[in-house]
């Protein structure tokens, strides 16, 4: 599936990419270096698999975009909180996938169930974070921004699911 306005699109995932890895160093803009290592990383990426590639990048992209229309303040309490319940449910998701894993199952139903296990999940984590009220407070009045970005930070993750040999 070819990226719609290539150009675009990439320069917008290697911008959120960049954008990400300076936060992480509490930078609040990405330097040259940022960006150095992003294209290094894609790069490696296109080599493995030019088709996980372009999902990330898709992705990646729409992430961006919705990182700007949330603007900072939404965006830091959104993926604060996302990243708590993320990380109360992370022991569920691991010993789920262990005994995923021990069913020795083919390719294609061990995604399927991988699938299906991570979106009841997401369902849990949404549900959750929706009646957080950090969440309740900051998203006041702002309700469909707020299930727009709840729809992307799940189906964006399951859609990395959909590369040909991930899995």
């Amino acid at each position: 599936m070819p990226l719609e306005k290539p150009i675009q699109t990439i320069r917008k995932a290697i911008k959120g990419t960049a954008e990400n890895a300076a936060e992480k160093e509490s930078l609040e803009k990405p330097t040259s270096r940022h960006f150095e290592q992003t294209l290094s990383l894609y790069k490696q990426i296109r080599d493995e698999s030019p088709e996980m590639l372009e999902k990330l990048i898709t992705v990646t992209a729409k992430a961006k975009e919705l990182k700007d229309e949330l603007g900072p303040s939404l965006d830091r309490t959104f993926r604060k909180v996302w990243s708590e319940l993320n990380e109360k449910y992370k022991n569920e998701i691991i010993t789920k996938v262990e005994k995923l894993e021990d069913e020795n199952l083919i390719s294609q139903e061990y995604k399927r169930k991988l699938v299906t296990i991570t979106g009841k999940i997401f369902n849990k984590i949404s549900e959750e974070f929706r009646n957080d009220p950090r969440i309740i407070v900051a998203f006041t009045e702002k309700e469909e921004l707020l299930e727009k970005a709840i729809t992307f930070s799940t189906s964006g993750a399951l859609e990395l699911f959909d590369i040909p040999g991930l899995v």
